[in-house]
């Protein structure tokens, strides 16, 4: 008989960046060091998405691209939602996901976000509101600034989803694909339109 093997999953995990000179050296090998002991069964890369740094990130992540599996690609203007649309759109992956340089999502959530994907969600987002979350560090007035944000984009949309803004989300790429000419805003409001246009989408 013939043994046969279901093919391995490949993602990319674009980090957008501006001006990041002293959280790319500190963070990309915490990343690139979890996907390599935690996403044996997925085929990764790491696409560092530069929005025009004026600083030193352009030589810090081009240092990077030596090793496997990370890459860096520069975007002439400004902009996460264009960042995220380019590489997205270039992208030859079958799930296409984006977290913050920071880090500040836990990483051992990332493979529940893959895992969702594969058992048929066509999105997947991590939330600091949804029941059982913990935030540790952040200051109440960007708890409140987050919250009212959310609550303003329920009240306006009447979306069922928590937390539009946090950095930590994945998608099948067709579905982005789809998604990519709705979308109008190229900054920091895309990843919200993009989740308001694809609930109301199904």
């Amino acid at each position: 008989f013939t043994l046969c093997t279901m093919p391995r999953l490949s993602v990319d995990i674009v980090i957008p960046v501006y001006k990041e000179e002293l959280a790319l050296p500190a963070n990309i090998p915490i990343l690139e060091n979890y996907c390599t002991h935690n996403l044996n069964g997925y085929d990764w890369r790491i696409i560092i998405a530069d929005n025009a740094s004026t600083d030193r990130t352009p030589d810090i992540a081009r240092a990077f691209e030596k090793r496997n599996n990370i890459f860096y690609h520069r975007l002439a203007q400004k902009g996460r939602g264009r960042a995220l649309a380019e590489t997205w759109r270039k992208s030859k992956a079958d799930i296409v996901s984006y977290m913050d340089v920071d880090l500040s999502s836990n990483l051992d959530f990332f493979p529940s976000l893959l895992v969702a994907i594969e058992n048929s969600a066509d999105i997947a987002i991590g939330s600091r509101i949804a029941r059982g979350a913990r935030v540790i560090g952040r200051t109440a007035v960007r708890e409140i600034m987050s919250r009212g944000y959310n609550f303003l984009i329920w009240l306006f949309f009447r979306v069922s989803f928590h937390d539009a803004q946090c950095g930590f989300k994945a998608m099948k790429r067709p579905v982005f694909l789809e998604l990519l000419p709705l979308v109008e805003n190229k900054n920091w409001f895309f990843d919200t339109e993009l989740l308001v246009l694809a609930e109301k989408k199904g």
